[in-house]
């Protein structure tokens, strides 16, 4: 194996410097940023290239953690042909389209507290309580809706046309784009399916058709 010596490129701090011409530069720089610098970099040909199918996983508490925005504007764009995530991310992005917020918070609050309060926390994020309450106001009202689809992907895309604000949800049904989450009873909006199942309402979902979704 050769060993190539590319000397280290020092970031200097410069007046009107774009966040992109930093990542950029991240390249030629060492430790974790240059990796952040190649991923850019690989990104970005994947965009471009016409031919490059681009699949997008979103893990973790991404949405309750302030990263909803810039991932309706990378599905608006056109950048995502795929879209992966948990049913975490998009209970919460639908708990917005809902009109509710979250909270800058403390990770080191007593959750007693919280709990006298109706507040719910997600580390150092706050979220009212209830949110779970109107959540399930909106699936009772849709329901007999949602529960035409056959799929997971076509339930996300029915709950994505019945959202009643700007979302993930709503921006992957209006550009078609597959949505796909593996965990979804896992969630929040699993919750809220068992809520009506348990009301003698039915739905039957095939988990297995998603993988004939080409």
């Amino acid at each position: 194996m050769s060993i190539s010596l590319k000397p280290i490129k020092h970031i200097k701090s410069e007046k009107g410097i774009k966040a992109s011409e930093l990542v950029t530069r991240m390249k030629d720089i060492g430790f974790n940023a240059s990796y952040l610098g190649e991923a850019a970099d690989i990104l970005e040909k994947a965009i471009r290239d016409k031919e490059c199918k681009l699949f997008v996983g979103l893990a973790g508490a991404l949405v309750p953690g302030g990263m909803r925005a810039i991932t309706i504007e990378m599905l608006e764009k056109g950048w995502v042909d795929v879209f992966v995530t948990t049913g975490a991310n998009l209970t919460h992005d639908l708990i917005e389209a809902l009109g509710f917020k979250h909270y800058q918070g403390s990770a080191e609050i007593d959750d007693k507290i919280l709990n006298k309060k109706g507040i719910d926390r997600i580390y150092n994020v706050f979220m009212k309580n209830e949110v779970y309450a109107r959540l399930e106001d909106f699936f009772t009202k849709n329901f007999d809706e949602l529960a035409k689809a056959t799929t997971p992907k076509e339930f996300l895309w029915l709950l994505g046309r019945l959202a009643p604000r700007k979302s993930i949800l709503k921006t992957c049904y209006k550009k078609k784009i597959p949505i796909f989450c593996p965990a979804l009873s896992d969630s929040g909006i699993g919750l809220m399916i068992w809520g009506q199942l348990i009301r003698k309402k039915k739905i039957n979902l095939n988990f297995f058709d998603n993988v004939f979704f080409f």
